[in-house]
């Protein structure tokens, strides 16, 4: 794991922790997560799970581009993940039948 990798965990996990009233944090975690570690969707969607703590009128009128990534990476996470799940059933398949015989 490199270090903008690592940092942007730890961003996540601040996102996710420390609930304060004020949404700009999170938002200012976020956008560095993006910068950081875009093409890791588990990151960004777990930073930006946050958000759902936020949800008012106010707040998804004025952040809506937010929310609709979080919208967007948990699609691209969730097509991850059953892909990873497909192929680790197949492989388990496949040692199930060289390995009997």
């Amino acid at each position: 794991m490199c270090l903008p990798e690592l940092l942007c965990v730890v961003l996540a996990l601040q996102a996710n922790m420390f609930m304060s009233r004020n949404i700009l944090a999170n938002i200012k975690r976020i956008d560095r997560i993006l910068k950081l570690c875009w093409e890791s969707p588990h990151l960004v969607y777990f930073a930006t799970e946050s958000l759902k703590r936020y949800k008012s009128r106010k707040n998804s009128e004025t952040y809506k581009n937010y929310f609709n990534i979080n919208k967007t990476y948990r699609d691209i996470f969730l097509k991850k993940k059953d892909d990873i799940t497909k192929a680790e059933t197949s492989l388990s398949r496949l040692c199930e039948y060289f390995l009997r015989s």
